[in-house]
């Protein structure tokens, strides 16, 4: 390697240019906004995935739909709650009802019978604390920023998962109940044959026949735990 005057230089001027530039990609980085820094909120796949992979994998697979329904929706009111406050709380002395609850409380007891709703709350930044001899489940009082990012994460995905469920339970309910009136009358259809009333099976049949022809199997596409 040549040791000139030049050639020092231009492995000088080479260095230099190398560490501005990594200088300013640093300085970028630091720059860049945290997705909790951002506005409007914007969590990222990344940050939803855990919530999702939780309540698909570990409750859906293995608890009832209605159930889970009713175990997130009591774990949407407690998120959105906590998010409605200021914070950090005024009174951190006297915190909020809102940012802990007694896991004795029997609506709390009915969420906890969908066990991932244990591991649920806890990756949303709750925690166990013991207070006068009983369990509490506490959100801190005065969260960080990256605290609220990830509670509103989670109140984000429950509610997702919320109006998916309604919309699911609400069609195989009505569906259940239109197959269950389709049953009645093919029950009375029997009857009206073993009678021989052939005027108004033939009447029954027909309305049978118009008002379920396209109703599909209740079992179809439904779950059969809910059976």
């Amino acid at each position: 390697m040549e040791n000139t005057p030049e050639a020092k230089a231009v492995r000088h001027a080479v260095a230099t240019a190398a560490l501005e530039r990594a200088t300013r990609e640093r300085l970028a980085k630091e720059a860049a906004p945290l997705p909790w820094e951002v506005e409007p909120f914007a969590a990222l796949d990344c940050d939803r995935r855990p919530f999702e992979k939780l309540i698909d994998s570990e409750m859906l697979q293995k608890e009832l739909k209605s159930k889970v329904l009713k175990s997130l929706i009591i774990i949407q009111k407690v998120t959105n709650n906590i998010l409605e406050l200021p914070n950090p709380d005024p009174h951190p002395e006297e915190p909020s009802k809102f940012r802990r609850f007694r896991l004795a409380n029997r609506n709390i007891q009915e969420m906890m019978e969908v066990k991932a709703c244990f591991s649920f709350l806890v990756q949303a930044g709750f925690r166990i604390k013991v207070m006068d001899f009983e369990e509490w489940f506490v959100f801190p009082t005065s969260p960080s920023q990256k605290q609220l990012f990830t509670l509103e994460t989670a109140s984000i995905v429950v509610s997702k998962f919320v109006k998916r469920l309604n919309d699911q339970v609400a069609e195989e309910e009505m569906r259940k109940a239109a197959a269950k009136e389709d049953e009645d009358m093919r029950w009375r259809l029997a009857v009206l044959d073993i009678e021989g009333d052939t005027e108004r099976r033939k009447e029954l049949k027909k309305k049978r026949e118009l008002k379920f022809a396209n109703l599909p199997k209740v079992t179809d596409d439904i779950d059969r735990r809910d059976l």
